[in-house]
């Protein structure tokens, strides 16, 4: 009863298709490098069995993947997710994230 949602790579040229993510996390809000060379997107990744649902984060993060192949990776690790993102070149992003709760 739960929908999945995975990143696809389709060459306009010849219409063939890479599907670049899998599993049963969803991936969304792709977007391209300036440089044309990777793709960031949103992924919410359940932890591990085994691992503290205390210390993982909450929310989605944001994760990177080189068109050239190999896995995505996970570039942000904030506690409470990241809301949006940005490219501003081909080495910054700009992130909207709500802050780490305080003690104030």
């Amino acid at each position: 009863g739960e929908s999945v949602a995975h990143l696809v790579l389709r060459y306009l040229s010849d219409g063939h298709e890479v599907r670049l993510t899998r599993g049963q996390d969803s991936a969304n809000s792709p977007k391209f490098a300036p440089d044309g060379k990777r793709i960031a997107f949103l992924m919410s990744r359940r932890a591990a069995s085994g691992a503290s649902d205390a210390a993982a984060p909450q929310g989605p993060q944001v994760w990177l993947i080189d068109l050239r192949g190999g896995e995505p990776w996970q570039l942000t690790s904030l506690e409470r997710g990241v809301r949006s993102f940005s490219w501003l070149d081909d080495g910054a992003m700009l992130l909207v994230a709500q802050e780490d709760p305080t003690y104030y």
